[in-house]
């Protein structure tokens, strides 16, 4: 019985996406043709089928550099988060960079990175690099401040020193909150990644939205925007799943 409202939970979903996926297919062929900019499902579907292998190596492509982009994004954003709440001086002067960087629209620095770092994976992975590296840094700072000041006093007061307060408090206080950028952050790096193979690159998923736009082939265009989805979707469920193992109920809680 504990089950049946989670079974209740998936099927109104399923049968939701059912739902939008049958009324898009009718308005498709009553459309007849006039609307081709929006194919119908089952042609975005044949057109998977037909070109799944060409699919498969531009994921491949695209993956390697949302997941290289990511991990830097994490390694670097910890590090600032880290640095920011050690120092306050260094969070006011760093934090204005983050955020101007943060504001400047990816379409306009692609071009950019490609000068500086050529047409090789280096630009689309620091694309994905500041596409993740964001929200990061900020839920990472959020969740290191979101301790109980009277548990840090206490700590302070049996003469523990930074290194402790962090591993014994801070850092499992911010576990909810940095596992929450993960799931905002890696669809951002696969967004990132696409978005930066639109400049001087030959493959990936990025290359083959462009390449179909250019060609007129909206079939194509929709399967490649479909497989991108996926795989965004993909590195959002991984962290949920993630989530759910290591903090669970505690998560819901916090919530």
């Amino acid at each position: 019985m504990t089950h049946l409202p989670s079974f209740r939970h998936w099927a109104r979903r399923v049968a939701a996406v059912l739902g939008v996926l049958v009324a898009w297919q009718v308005a498709a062929q009553l459309a007849d043709g006039r609307a081709r900019a929006v194919p119908p499902p089952t042609a975005i579907l044949q057109t998977l089928a037909a070109n799944w292998d060409l699919f498969v190596g531009d994921l491949q492509y695209t993956l390697l550099e949302a997941a290289a982009g990511f991990l830097i994004a994490v390694v670097i954003a910890v590090g600032l988060a880290l640095v920011f709440i050690r120092s306050r001086p260094a969070e006011l002067g760093l934090y204005n960079i983050a955020v101007a960087m943060h504001s400047i629209p990816f379409i306009a620095i692609v071009p950019i990175l490609v000068i500086w770092l050529g047409n090789g994976y280096s630009p689309k992975i620091a694309v994905a690099v500041l596409a993740s590296f964001f929200p990061i840094l900020v839920n990472t700072t959020r969740g290191l401040r979101a301790v109980d000041e009277q548990t840090t006093h206490l700590l302070r007061v049996l003469d523990a020193s930074w290194w402790q307060v962090l591993t014994k408090v801070r850092w499992p206080t911010a576990l909810p909150y940095l596992l929450t950028a993960f799931k905002v952050g890696a669809p951002s790096a696969v967004l990132g990644a696409t978005i930066g193979e639109w400049i001087g690159s030959q493959t990936g998923l990025g290359y083959r939205i462009l390449s179909a736009m250019f060609n007129f082939d909206p079939d194509l265009l929709w399967a490649t925007m479909v497989v991108s989805a996926l795989a965004a979707l993909a590195g959002f469920l991984l962290f949920d799943l993630l989530e759910r193992l290591t903090v669970g109920r505690w998560v819901a809680e916090a919530r």
